[in-house]
């Protein structure tokens, strides 16, 4: 118990109680007076009321906070931090190049308009010196239509391809829309697609990638935006997919389902724990 009972580091040595202990006091020397002095500094702690006044608004709701309130912004982070080459993943840049790779492959001319004028394997080719992603990003009101829109998950990338005899470095957009359980609301892509090639677009990317992500295909209101269908059903575990996969039959999906990591396959059980490990440290 006393493991997890302290004091403010940056309360004065004069101001604390004589009574309270540092961490570490063994639970003999800790007294009824020791836990009563240390629980007075716990409901008079000024981030204790604060946090105990958000707790007591109604309005409050833990899962909003952590943005998992509504499916679509849970999976837009979780493919946020996927895509992101500088996320925890420790995957790099391979999630990102195939999902861009995936992408241009999709553009056809009934799925998706003028496609970005970039060869697939000029993405292999991609040197990425920059990258930043985020999620419910804001679009310019005086566009057309952009009135409380919010891109799902929008990455910018400055990169540069490798063996180019050119060092100028270009800059890439991936703007994805991402629906679970709903259509495109109120005219979404052509807001969006109007933004990407507009003058409030600064600066000015070489390439925009526009994307809807969805379970299934939906007429959208830009033609602009390319369509990758995924597979709806959804799992509770990684067990639970590998258990379809393998015929029914009782699977650790951490050690079956495997990642190419830097050409080397990686279990979705490593890379848990290297996460875990990089947010412990």
């Amino acid at each position: 118990m006393t493991d997890n009972i302290g004091y403010d580091q940056d309360m004065k040595i004069e101001e604390r109680p004589e009574s309270v202990k540092p961490i570490g006091v063994s639970q003999a020397d800790f007294s009824e007076a020791d836990l009563l002095d240390h629980i007075q500094l716990l409901i008079t702690d000024p981030n204790f009321l604060k946090l105990k006044r958000t707790l007591g608004d109604r309005n409050f709701n833990l899962f909003r906070t952590l943005g998992v309130s509504h499916r679509e912004r849970w999976h837009s982070a979780f493919i946020k931090w996927i895509l992101d080459p500088e996320s925890t993943t420790g995957l790099g840049d391979f999630p990102l190049k195939r999902f861009l790779y995936l992408s241009l492959k999709s553009y056809t001319p009934d799925n998706g308009g003028q496609s970005p004028r970039m060869s697939l394997g000029s993405i292999e080719r991609l040197k990425i010196e920059l990258s930043t992603f985020e999620t419910e990003k804001s679009i310019p009101p005086e566009i057309e239509g952009g009135d409380n829109k919010k891109i799902d998950v929008f990455g910018e990338l400055q990169a540069n391809f490798l063996g180019s005899e050119q060092d100028a470095a270009i800059r890439i957009q991936i703007i994805i829309e991402n629906k679970v359980d709903s259509l495109e609301g109120d005219n979404q892509t052509d807001a969006y697609a109007k933004w990407a090639s507009s003058a409030k677009n600064k600066p000015k990317p070489d390439f925009i990638f526009l994307v809807f992500l969805a379970p299934k295909v939906f007429k959208l209101t830009s033609k602009q935006f390319v369509q990758i269908k995924y597979n709806g059903k959804e799992y509770e575990t990684p067990s639970a997919a590998g258990k379809i996969v393998r015929d029914n039959k009782e699977v650790n999906g951490w050690t079956e389902w495997k990642v190419n990591k830097n050409g080397k396959l990686t279990t979705l059980d490593q890379i848990r724990k290297q996460f875990i490990a990089k947010t412990n440290a």
